[in-house]
């Protein structure tokens, strides 16, 4: 289902409780053998870098933490009335009625955007073109 193109629709979504991060920055977790989670990984703004793997080798995984209250408020900025909230210790689930419109320019700039943020290398992810021709194609593709 396209929300876009659907006023009204039921939008269900979900993310992780920046309450969450409270207990993370009192201490050093592990939570087992290869993953690991420090407050050293931890930015100003709710972002957590999160390292699977062994000492010598692994990757990185990013996620963005947000409250209740924030995750709300952007459903109301963003979506629409919310319908129903929940939560967890670790995660909240929100469900939002559609009823808000958006300008098509702003909502491709912002995909651009996201889908051209850089590498650590200096690389940029490179995607902006298929991701702007994917959300466009919704519009013809009815």
């Amino acid at each position: 289902m396209h929300c876009h193109r659907n006023p009204g629709a039921i939008v269900h979504f979900s993310g992780r409780r920046k309450e969450r991060l409270d207990e993370i920055k009192r201490h050093t977790i592990q939570s087992n053998a290869k993953q690991y989670y420090t407050d050293a990984m931890l930015d100003d703004d709710g972002i957590m870098a999160l390292f699977h793997g062994g000492v010598s080798e692994g990757s990185w995984t990013y996620q963005k933490y947000h409250s209740i209250e924030e995750a709300t408020a952007l459903a109301e900025r963003f979506i629409g009335p919310v319908l129903a909230h929940s939560h967890t210790a670790t995660a909240w689930q929100i469900t939002a009625r559609h009823t808000l419109d958006h300008e098509r320019e702003k909502i491709v700039a912002a995909i651009q955007r996201e889908f051209d943020l850089p590498w650590p290398d200096g690389e940029s992810v490179g995607l902006a073109r298929e991701a702007t021709n994917a959300y466009l194609g919704t519009f013809t593709n009815a």
